[in-house]
């Protein structure tokens, strides 16, 4: 069953940061803006504020292939790079301005 209820939401986001110490910081990125790409490493795990972001790769003819959208109260990340520390193959692009 899908649910489109929220899982964790913005206020309880900056209640744990401030009762654990979590070091969470705010970014935003611009529509059209690719704020991770490629080849870098994925040193965040991000929480969609507000907007709207697509993650997608690089096929071996070097097309784009979407992955997967994410909105509003969603975490994204590239798990293999975020916690390996290697490489990264997804690319983050910010359909609308989006603030994490």
């Amino acid at each position: 069953m899908f649910s489109t209820r929220a899982y964790i939401d913005h206020d309880q986001l900056i209640r744990w940061n401030l009762e654990h110490d979590l070091g969470l910081k705010k970014r935003s990125a611009k529509k059209g803006e690719v704020f991770l790409r490629e080849g870098q490493r994925c040193l965040h795990l991000y929480f969609i504020v507000s907007g709207f972001v697509r993650l997608y790769y690089y096929d071996l003819q070097g097309s784009e292939v979407t992955h997967w959208f994410s909105g509003k109260h969603s975490a994204i990340t590239s798990p293999f790079s975020y916690i390996k520390q290697e490489p990264n193959i997804l690319c983050f692009e910010a359909l609308e301005d989006t603030e994490l």
